[in-house]
């Protein structure tokens, strides 16, 4: 059994619905970036918060923010912004890679130190510890990112959705 159907559309209708969305595509595809920035962001924390730590300071879920870029020919781009050492805790630490030392030109050891105060570890100690053992690695950026695609999908349905009823 074959069914037929004649779909009509009133053009001037069709151009009219076409032109105003056309008029607020700039100011939705902004609104659009910023928003699937934050949701990468604030994904990535959930992602860092569910990752299971033996002692957290809550510094790397914290200081995962989003900062607006520059490039050439984009108007609006955002760059997702964590901590020096997040491919660190991602990956983690191969054994013979000692982390730097609290003084000195890198400042990766002040943290390093920092930690193990709140830890109540002495620093030396972890140091040389993760120097020869490494570091187990602790995955959060590809779960924070499946998390954050998924829903940069379905928001931004919802902003597409929202913007074509809007007249």
């Amino acid at each position: 059994m074959v069914v037929y159907l004649k779909i009509t559309a009133n053009t001037k209708e069709v151009v009219d619905g076409l032109n105003t969305i056309k008029a607020k595509i700039p100011k939705l595809s902004n609104m659009m970036v910023r928003k699937a920035a934050e949701i990468m962001r604030d994904s990535l924390r959930k992602s860092v918060s569910e990752t299971r730590f033996t002692h957290s300071t809550g510094y790397l879920k914290t200081h995962i923010n989003i900062k607006p870029g520059k490039a050439r020919g984009r108007r609006n781009l955002y760059y997702v912004t964590m901590p020096y050492y997040a491919w660190a805790v991602e990956r983690g630490r191969m054994p013979g890679k000692w982390p730097p030392p609290p003084h000195g030109r890198v400042r990766g050891g002040v943290k390093l130190a920092n930690w193990a105060r709140s830890a109540g570890l002495p620093w030396r100690a972890l140091r040389r510890s993760i120097g020869e053992k490494g570091t187990r690695p602790r995955p959060f950026m590809r779960r924070g990112i499946t998390m954050g695609v998924k829903q940069i999908r379905s928001e931004m349905e919802k902003m597409l959705k929202k913007s074509i009823k809007k007249k």
